[in-house]
């Protein structure tokens, strides 16, 4: 066989209580991981560790709608702590490990911007934001960000777009609108805790030929960027890598071929050569780092990451397998979905363990050979 593989609320005022707020002390409280998008072009908002000023639009770790892939500077975490009022929430930036602030201290153009002030460990009025849904767009909601300044102004969070912005000012955040158009609309993108899962893959119905090599349907011609053979491992796992970096074209993609045309951007090419991961599953580990910059490979699972096994390694055959960790469990086991484990072509969830060998059937399967990291996740 071929082996490859509550958000709606009106807003209110918190007033000037300090929240003594640590990461540690949200763990009781509402959280979850993501990224932030503009719906008005769907950049994902960054945070600009990378800059160097002490304050202003250029100050170190100002947010900014300015990213088309999904890293760690577009890490953030939404938290309603305790003693928020409803509807109110803190950002806190993975990268920055501090909470947003809107400095309304700022003079003049700079005044509100959205700054994830080094040290920023507890949440004042200035790092309170008021979430607002308004709609969805796809599986997320669609709402509006509201800050409240000291003298009872309240601004919605826009990103700065237009002439009046030039160079890296374009898509700073800031608190500054007092009517909310599409540039005041935000959207929240799979983020590590909120990746999207389950057997949504496109070609999950073509035809199954065991008695071809590969043993399914040829969907797309095997050039650079295109998803190769359908239902095999790592066909699957490129659509998953694709939906959960930003990928948007879901309507474009049924039937034979179909291959979205941002595919290059938002997933990897499973193909053979530079910068191909491929040709085989068995090749990821290997061409992950060897081709692509801001990928990595351990030994440490984490969501949204690839399991991959070495040729005839963990019960696989020579061509190796890719599976897509959905989950990692508080025994250290994952939970995997997959395309072909056993070589019938079809979808599977899977739990692995250091402890235990997993068994699909007659077959025997072992722990992951490595886990490679794309496009960030961790």
């Amino acid at each position: 066989m071929r082996i490859r593989l509550p958000l709606l609320a009106a807003v209110v005022t918190l007033g000037t209580a300090m929240i003594a707020a640590t990461p540690a002390d949200a763990a009781g409280a509402e959280q979850h991981h993501t990224y932030l998008r503009t719906v008005s072009g769907w950049n994902y908002v960054s945070t600009e560790a990378g800059w160097t000023d002490s304050q202003g639009r250029h100050a170190k770790n100002v947010l900014r709608a300015r990213s088309t892939i999904p890293g760690p500077y577009e890490g953030y975490q939404i938290r309603h702590l305790s003693g928020m009022p409803a509807g109110a929430v803190a950002l806190w930036s993975d990268v920055a490990q501090a909470y947003v602030t809107a400095e309304f201290s700022w003079a003049g153009r700079d005044r509100g911007t959205l700054h994830a002030r080094p040290g920023q460990t507890t949440v004042g009025p200035w790092e309170t934001f008021y979430q607002v849904q308004i709609g969805t767009s796809g599986n997320y909601p669609v709402f509006t960000l509201k800050a409240n300044d000291s003298s009872g102004g309240s601004y919605y969070v826009s990103a700065d777009q237009g002439s009046n912005y030039p160079g890296d000012l374009q898509g700073v955040l800031q608190a500054d609108q007092t009517v909310a158009r599409d540039g005041e609309h935000w959207a929240e993108g799979p983020g590590p805790q909120n990746l999207v899962t389950g057997d949504d893959y496109p070609w999950r119905y073509a035809a199954f030929d065991p008695a071809k090599n590969p043993p399914s349907d040829f969907v797309d011609a095997p050039t650079r960027g295109g998803f190769q053979y359908a239902r095999e491992c790592d066909s699957f796992v490129a659509w998953k890598i694709y939906e959960n970096s930003g990928g948007r074209q879901y309507t474009q993609i049924g039937g034979p071929g179909g291959t979205p045309t941002d595919y290059r951007t938002y997933s990897v090419d499973i193909n053979g050569g530079n910068p191909g991961m491929g040709p085989d599953a068995k090749d990821w580990a290997n061409n992950a780092t060897r081709y692509n910059s801001g990928f990595w490979v351990d030994q440490t699972p984490t969501p949204g990451a690839v399991a991959q096994w070495n040729a005839n390694s963990g019960g696989m055959a020579g061509f190796g397998h890719v599976a897509y960790v959905d989950k990692v469990n508080s025994d250290g086991s994952i939970v995997v979905e997959n395309f072909n484990l056993t070589g019938n072509g079809e979808y599977s969830v899977n739990t692995f363990s250091t402890k235990s060998a997993t068994v699909v059937g007659n077959l025997t399967f072992s722990w992951p050979s490595n886990f490679v990291h794309i496009h960030q996740f961790h």
